[in-house]
């Protein structure tokens, strides 16, 4: 920056660039910033910035520059009314008539610029002078703002140093107030951190009403000496809290002694500020912070921290909601593992090892517990074995699964025939199943010791089907009523067979049957027959194992939506 002797001003500022366009924007932003320092007017500065801009860049792109000596001088001053602002480069230039007025033809690309630059200002003169060109701009701003008052100025920053201390202040406490929202799990106690507010607030009383599960609003925590309160208010009620917790409005008092005299806030007397507590859509309490003194209001900025401290509670609320619902999700969850272990240590492990018959069987849940259920039971005289499908999936099924299992091994040597079994069994729990709503499908096939002669009944469960020793085809065998559960007086027939040796005998739940592939089509008894022939050479254990691979493997990935059971019977030699 340099004086310029010929305008004899008081102050001159003056900057230099070389002749380059990439330097006229830095130059002008220097020359606006220095005017907006001494209180010119943004519109002002605004329209200054156009016409400075404009006649820099016509220097740049026109004058006579040697770039390696010469350069562009940007000069002004404002002293008393005036704004000067001039731009010097060498050379020689005498503009043309009307430079000033907007050309004529509206397509025409030049003489736009002098135009727009008298637009701006109120006087425009070309000087020339020692072998340099001077654009000389002039515009009337009035007198340059007076400079501060040291006194005032001093006021000012310490007025905004003690701002700047509260703020502090102000966020240390909320970072605090956010540890302890990560850290602390007791809602009582992330409250007791977030009453400690109060100070910052500068409030006498401050304390905090949560709703309970019967709609009252229960007081949580309360920060105010020697204060009293009730420990819980309708949430229906008129009282003040009461209606900023329905309405989620916050509320202003100016004296709590205007209100009836039954409000618990009458008490505190003095300003009150009412806020709610929410989170997303659920109104879950307010926060109140009152000083005894009428009309002593809170400023701004503590309203807005005893706002964000109910924000704060807010999301605590919510955290504690979502932690009790993961803790009863857990305990849930482990309930169904200790139902699911239960009903699997009574599902047979173990089958009878004999000359005349070989048994297996497994059953796959689709949840941790399920409602399917088989037994394997040798009795004086025969082989029993027990198939059923308890309507419904999860806990309850897997109860009733264990009712029917004791029912039937209760009855088992006082029955004849399986018809007999069914019929004992469904008086003594067709009545429960009733006033339940639930029903079982079930079957029962006693084999006969020493010989090959089946006797089976079915209580409204899926058909069993018979496999050759070799060769195509199937039998099916379906015998049965209605289902346990719906008819307690209800007789259940008797079937007979025989199966010739290396005849298989297959028992199934409709999880199994009901199967469907990736198109939904479901597998049925003839797509179960014939997946049963291709696995028929091998021994029972390993056919229901690969038999029930194949089923899973028609889910492509998908979860099953039922149970599948599945008993093999195979006729020896």
């Amino acid at each position: 920056m340099s004086g310029a002797e010929n305008l004899g001003c008081d102050e001159w500022t003056q900057v230099a660039i070389p002749p380059a366009l990439s330097r006229v924007a830095p130059a002008v932003d220097c020359f606006c910033r220095a005017l907006a320092a001494q209180g010119a007017p943004d519109p002002v500065v605004s329209g200054l910035r156009l016409a400075l801009t404009e006649a820099v860049t016509n220097s740049v792109k026109h004058a006579r520059l040697d770039p390696d000596e010469d350069e562009i001088r940007l000069g002004w001053r404002w002293n008393g009314e005036w704004l000067v602002v001039e731009v010097t480069e060498p050379g020689y230039f005498v503009p043309p008539a009307g430079w000033t007025d907007l050309p004529a033809d509206p397509l025409v690309e030049s003489g736009r610029g002098g135009f727009l630059m008298a637009g701006q200002v109120d006087e425009l003169t070309h000087l020339n002078h020692r072998g340099h060109h001077t654009l000389r701009l002039r515009k009337r701003l009035g007198p340059p703002p007076p400079p501060p008052d040291v006194a005032e100025l001093e006021l000012t920053l310490g007025a905004m140093t003690e701002d700047l201390s509260t703020s502090y202040e102000t966020l240390s406490a909320l970072f605090k107030l956010a540890e302890a929202l990560a850290t602390t799990r007791d809602l009582p106690a992330f409250a007791g951190h977030a009453l400690r507010l109060r100070g910052l607030i500068e409030a006498d009383t401050m304390h905090v009403r949560l709703r309970d599960e019967k709609g009252a609003l229960v007081l949580l925590g309360l920060a105010a000496p020697g204060l009293s309160l009730p420990p819980a208010i309708d949430g229906n009620a008129d009282f003040l809290e009461a209606t900023v917790f329905r309405t989620s409005q916050e509320k202003t008092i100016d004296d709590g002694r205007s209100l009836a005299p039954g409000d618990p806030l009458h008490a505190l007397g003095g300003v009150a500020f009412v806020c709610p507590i929410h989170f997303q859509t659920r109104h879950l309490g307010v926060c109140v912070v009152s000083r005894r003194e009428p009309g002593n209001f809170f400023t701004a900025a503590q309203i807005s921290l005893a706002r964000t401290t109910a924000e704060f509670l807010g999301i605590a609320c919510a955290n504690a909601e979502l932690q009790a619902q993961r803790l009863a999700q857990l305990r849930v969850q482990r309930e169904l593992e200790i139902a699911a272990q239960i009903q699997q240590s009574l599902v047979p492990r173990d089958f009878p090892s004999r000359t005349d018959w070989a048994v297996h069987g497994m059953c796959v849940n689709a949840l941790e517990a399920g409602g399917d259920f088989f037994d394997v039971l040798e009795v004086p005289g025969r082989v029993m074995l027990v198939i059923a499908d308890v309507m419904g999936k999860g806990v309850p099924a897997a109860l009733l699964a264990v009712v029917l299992r004791t029912a039937v091994r209760a009855h088992v040597a006082l029955a004849a025939t399986p018809g007999e079994l069914l019929n004992r069994v469904s008086v003594q729990i067709a009545p429960d199943l009733e006033r339940l709503g639930m029903f079982i499908t079930t079957q029962v096939v006693f084999l006969g010791t020493n010989s090959r002669a089946v006797t089976y009944a079915s209580a409204g469960h899926c058909p069993m089907i018979v496999l050759p020793a070799a060769g195509p085809g199937h039998r099916v065998l379906d015998e049965g009523g209605l289902p346990l559960g719906v008819s307690a007086g209800e007789v259940y027939a008797v079937g007979t067979t025989l199966l010739a040796p290396g005849e298989r005998l297959l028992l199934v739940t409709d999880g199994i049957l009901e199967a469907p592939d990736e198109n939904g089509a479901e597998l049925g008894l003839d797509g179960f027959a014939a997946l049963g022939r291709k696995l028929a050479q091998r021994e029972p254990a390993q056919f229901c194992q690969a038999l029930l691979g194949e089923i899973a493997a028609r889910d492509a990935g998908r979860a099953p939506t039922d149970d599948r059971t599945l008993l093999a019977v195979h006729s020896l030699a």
